[in-house]
């Protein structure tokens, strides 16, 4: 499948883990330090965070991965 990620992907980092619900979550990184997130799993609650932290140049990724009610969305 022809996509932007892999149009691009000397410039950009792909990254593929499952969660602990068995979620597929698909980081990019960029060479300009942004990033992205995808869930797989658009039809659920889960909600995916993705804090990042800079210190001397060096950048950090914390993953938190968050189930929410009906109510809370």
């Amino acid at each position: 499948m022809k996509t932007i990620a892999n149009e691009y992907k000397e410039y950009i980092t792909e990254r593929i883990r499952l969660g602990d619900n068995g979620i597929k979550l698909t980081a990019y990184s960029f060479e300009n330090g942004y990033q992205a997130r995808v869930i797989e799993n658009l039809d659920s609650n889960f909600v995916s965070l993705v804090l990042v932290k800079s210190h001397d140049g060096k950048s950090s990724i914390k993953d938190i991965l968050l189930k929410l009610t009906n109510e809370q969305l």
